[in-house]
């Protein structure tokens, strides 16, 4: 019953944990800090179990950490005055220059985004479908883990200098899955 009440402030603790550790605000306790924050942050699910069962534990844990990564983020930000930015120093933009920056990075986008989000479904579904588990489990598994495999890799894909590699990598990847599934 107290688990609705407890888990988030331990996730709250662990978050402050590092905060404070990473802003040097725990100096006597700096080879300690990072274990304890990271072991409030994995206990939040177990926290969760013991009210609600783990059908609902690592969805609300996921959701406890990262509200309250953001409230932090929120109180932890700087306002500046609108005074402090001088409008003349902003330099005018180049369009002549920008345009065809923007075209190939748009192009980028175009490809990688869909081939990372086919190559992450694929890849979900091979690997949840070979657990031990119920089937409803699989699903719940694939669907939870699917949005952040596509985000891992449209960010790689996007972030990589050499153009050629993430295209060639994801169909790769992507192929070794369609293997998986219907070889």
């Amino acid at each position: 019953m107290a688990g609705y009440l407890i888990a988030p402030l331990v996730a709250c603790m662990g978050i402050g944990l590092l905060l404070a550790g990473w802003q040097g605000r725990l100096p006597r306790f700096h080879h300690s800090y990072k274990p304890v924050g990271w072991a409030c942050i994995a206990a939040t699910p177990w926290l969760w179990h013991f009210t609600y069962g783990w059908r609902f534990a690592i969805a609300f844990a996921v959701l406890t950490v990262m509200s309250i990564a953001l409230l932090v983020i929120y109180w932890q930000r700087e306002v500046r005055p609108p005074a402090a930015i001088k409008p003349s120093a902003r330099q005018p933009v180049k369009l002549k220059l920008a345009v065809p920056g923007a075209l190939w990075q748009l192009w980028r986008a175009g490809i990688a985004l869909p081939l990372a989000g086919i190559t992450s479904m694929l890849l979900t579904v091979a690997v949840t479908r070979y657990l031990p588990w119920s089937s409803v489990n699989i699903i719940a598994l694939g669907v939870y883990t699917m949005p952040f495999v596509w985000g891992g890799l449209a960010y790689w894909s996007l972030a990589d200098r050499r153009t050629w590699r993430p295209p060639v990598a994801l169909l790769t990847l992507g192929a070794l899955a369609y293997l998986l599934l219907y070889a």
